[in-house]
């Protein structure tokens, strides 16, 4: 019987534990892998419903990917306005949507009850009243029987009307004449109208360079404190299938609406150019006091004040935003109260 060299052995044996070593990477990478393909497996996807730009909060938390750190795929779909969104939402075409509150409680006043709100947005941009420097308007009593020009949505007509009100003036005197968003400048120009309603920074900035002109007020700051006016809105069939992934999608958003809420205001008008798809060079260029006159977007990071909101939504059937009022309570899932 021949015996094998001690050096030999020790060779063998050497070999035997390097594959035993091998074999068990082999398997832990295999164990790594199958666990990755199952968390990819596990995402679960939102069909989510975006207005150009907005909102900003749930683009950024997009953009860091805390999202897809929640266990969500999310699919950003751009619809043209808040009914539109609404409209999305209600048919499942998307399973959460962003909008204002005033087209939610509009398809809630017309019997579209299979959406609810799945969490607070904030309020609108800073919006302004805009005259020509010429026009002698100086004061919002100046303003008794002239027109109005602004986009058809209810909320920039219940801003201004209430505006009107607060100030002592009869909204019933004013002619409200809708201009489709960009028309502001030529219709001020124009004579067609006597003021516009601005409806963000850039609205205004764009009428002061086609037409000098002047704010005399700023009705968004009528909405009640601590009123939601915008908001995110869920199919309600997708709420009862997909509950972890709606409280998922809120806890992501609530984080990208911190993070912007920290950021400084030259930061949040940088994203703002990002997000509207606007180069920031060419901006500036043609204004060249941007950034000194952006307003920050006003966004919620915690649950919904539904008296506040109620009180808002009240003061919209009041001025005609929708055909019947509307208790918006029921309609608001848990998700959008803490």
């Amino acid at each position: 019987m021949s015996v094998l060299p001690t050096n030999f052995r020790a060779q063998a044996e050497t070999r035997v534990s390097r594959f035993k070593t091998l074999s068990r990477a082999a398997l832990c990478g295999l164990v790594l892998f199958a666990a990755g393909l199952q968390s990819a497996e596990a995402a679960t996807k939102i069909r989510l419903g975006v207005l150009g730009g907005n909102p900003v909060a749930a683009l950024l938390a997009y953009d860091r990917g805390y999202f897809k750190d929640n266990g969500l795929e999310i699919e950003l779909v751009q619809l043209s306005s808040g009914p539109a969104a609404i409209a999305a939402t209600t048919s499942g075409s998307v399973d959460i949507s962003f909008g204002d509150l005033f087209a939610w409680v509009a398809g809630l006043s017309n019997g579209f009850r299979n959406v609810k709100l799945v969490a607070p947005a904030g309020t609108p941009s800073y919006g302004s009243l805009l005259v020509s420097n010429e026009s002698g308007i100086k004061k919002p009593a100046d303003l008794a029987g002239k027109r109005i020009g602004a986009p058809g949505a209810p909320l920039f007509s219940t801003v201004n009307k209430l505006w009107l009100a607060n100030n002592g003036v009869d909204s019933s005197s004013i002619k409200f004449v809708i201009i489709p968003p960009g028309g502001e400048g030529p219709a001020l120009t124009s004579r067609s109208v006597d003021a516009v309603y601005a409806y963000n920074d850039l609205v205004a900035l764009s009428v002061q360079a086609t037409l000098p002109s002047l704010a005399i007020g700023v009705p968004t700051n009528e909405i009640p404190a601590g009123a939601t006016a915008t908001g995110y809105y869920g199919n309600t069939a997708f709420i009862s299938a997909q509950p972890k992934a709606v409280e998922a999608f809120v806890a992501a958003l609530r984080k990208g609406a911190k993070e912007y809420l920290a950021l400084p205001d030259r930061n949040k008008a940088e994203l703002f150019t990002k997000y509207n798809s606007l180069e920031l060079p060419a901006l500036l260029a043609k204004y060249h006091n941007f950034f000194e006159e952006f307003h920050p977007t006003p966004v919620q990071t915690g649950g919904i004040d539904v008296g506040a909101t109620q009180k808002w939504v009240e003061l919209g059937f009041k001025y005609g935003a929708f055909p019947k009022p509307v208790d918006i309570a029921p309609y608001i899932h848990v998700t959008a109260t803490r």
